[in-house]
């Protein structure tokens, strides 16, 4: 991120209370957006993150999209079969579950 965009960044974090990211660590770091960088603004800060391939693991720095990680576990081809509509409803319920129950614990957690 350039000087300017950093400087306007402090300026609303400063201001806000939450922040999320969809990106990984190393990206937020280099950015300046990772939690110690943010908490160096606004100490009370929280911060939550929900990336494709998660952390730690060796993938946890890797750039995706949620239709990435579908294909890649297998969700996107449980779709395409003719007789599929329960399977389709299944797995976008759980999966719908686990990110909202993902999201409100790393808020609460704070």
């Amino acid at each position: 991120m350039k000087p300017h965009g950093q400087k306007v960044m402090r300026r609303l974090i400063a201001t806000t209370d939450v922040v999320v990211a969809n990106l990984p660590p190393q990206t937020l770091r280099a950015m300046k957006l990772d939690y110690e960088s943010l908490k160096a603004v606004k100490p009370d800060i929280i911060l939550t993150t929900a990336t494709a391939f998660g952390g730690p693991g060796p993938w946890s720095d890797r750039v995706g999209f949620d239709d990435v990680g579908q294909v890649m576990w297998g969700a996107v081809g449980g779709s395409f079969r003719p007789a599929s509509d329960a399977t389709r409803r299944e797995i976008a319920a759980s999966y719908s579950s686990v990110i909202v129950r993902q999201r409100v614990a790393r808020m609460r957690a704070r």
